[in-house]
């Protein structure tokens, strides 16, 4: 398991691997492609209890809905790949599926309710 985090780490530090990803994809080895690979969907994961913990607060009465229906269009934006948010590449909506059953029923049934190719 200890494996496992140290090499997270070093995906995350990693400028070069992520340099190279954007400019010569081709070029990274199997285990630069596996390290940055762990690298996104630990940030897919981050991004999703983050959300998570501001979809609790606003049921608990700690977001208004101006401030909530403002996070939910940037989650819609990144839920739909918009190059702002995430890059050139959709990892949130392909981790999602992957993830969804670790978060609870009501903030999956908000972030399921987006229209992933329709960002607002």
């Amino acid at each position: 398991m200890l494996q496992f985090h140290e090499n997270n780490l070093r995906a995350f530090t990693s400028t070069e691997i992520i340099l190279k990803r954007l400019t010569d994809a081709e070029s990274l080895t199997p285990s630069e492609m596996q390290l940055d690979d762990q690298r996104l969907t630990l940030s897919s994961s981050m991004a999703f209890r983050y959300w998570e913990n501001v979809h609790y607060q606003y049921r608990n009465g700690m977001y208004d809905e101006d401030e909530f229906q403002a996070q939910k269009r940037a989650w819609r934006k990144a839920m739909a790949g918009d190059t702002t948010m995430v890059g050139t590449i959709n990892q949130f909506a392909d981790d999602w599926p992957k993830m969804k059953d670790n978060y609870s029923s009501s903030f999956v049934a908000l972030v399921d309710s987006f229209s992933y190719d329709q960002a607002m």
